[in-house]
């Protein structure tokens, strides 16, 4: 069976200094009960979709909406609800940006050019989770990636090809990559919930002033209280440092004397 992966973006107001990649896998044969238990949730909603920032913001589509934050809240709730019924793993890898361009910076003159390119941030997010993906033990004959269509599609894409030229050993298992327009695929809406659950959780944690939604852990209970599991891989500075002394100190044991 193949497995489908959507997955969204996310990226700090600042757009600079941090990012995220998010999403959801589930067995191919269950997406058309997964879609129709989705419209029927969002059924009242302009053109029966979610997009969260703009659903939360009351902007857009959604400027007219006569619904009240709570009930906002609740709608997005059920969809969890809907999440949790069909999805098997959640995935999120963030990281910092200008720690991983320093880094970078850093070892270029130790790492070969796929190295090289694998540590571009876009690359970067796609290869950790998918390692996620590969790792987290879901039963498949393939991995198929879908991706929300946006101005920076261009760069996952490069990020994809990076990764098969990088890891021939995952070659035969990546099937496809696509990328779509989230008006119609419900589950790129699922990624794009948890993307912007994720990107609000780094905002509480790095601007002064309240967020106006449910944290992450109280919106997908990702500590156990779902069906599915949630792996995480969070890159923040400190971690960066240490990976680059770590592949620094290899490289001088490895380099003759």
């Amino acid at each position: 069976m193949v497995t489908e992966v959507y997955l969204d973006d996310g990226y700090a107001p600042d757009s600079g200094k941090w990012m995220c990649l998010a999403g959801y896998s589930y067995n191919y044969n269950v997406g058309k009960k997964f879609g129709d238990e989705w419209i029927s949730v969002v059924k009242d909603l302009p053109g029966y979709t979610l997009h969260t920032t703009d659903f939360l913001a009351g902007r857009r589509q959604y400027k007219d909406l006569q619904m009240p934050h709570a009930d906002r809240i609740q709608l997005l709730q059920k969809l969890v609800g809907v999440i949790n019924t069909y999805m098997d793993f959640g995935y999120i890898v963030s990281v910092d940006t200008v720690a991983l361009q320093e880094v970078a910076k850093q070892l270029r003159p130790i790492l070969s050019d796929d190295e090289r390119a694998s540590m571009e941030k876009n690359a970067f997010c796609l290869l950790n989770l998918l390692r996620l993906v590969f790792n987290s033990g879901v039963q498949h004959d393939g991995v198929s990636v879908l991706v929300d269509d946006s101005g920076k599609s261009m760069n996952t894409y490069g990020a994809y090809r990076t990764v098969k030229a990088r890891y021939p050993h995952w070659r035969d298992h990546l099937s496809a990559i696509t990328f779509g327009d989230d008006r119609w695929i419900q589950g790129l809406q699922a990624a794009d919930m948890l993307a912007n659950a994720v990107t609000r959780d780094y905002r509480r944690a790095t601007e002064p002033g309240p967020v106006c939604a449910p944290t992450l852990q109280e919106l997908f209970d990702v500590r156990g209280g779902s069906r599915i599991r949630y792996v995480a891989d969070h890159w923040k500075r400190e971690r960066l440092e240490d990976l680059a002394r770590f592949m620094m100190s290899s490289h001088s044991a490895d380099t003759p004397v």
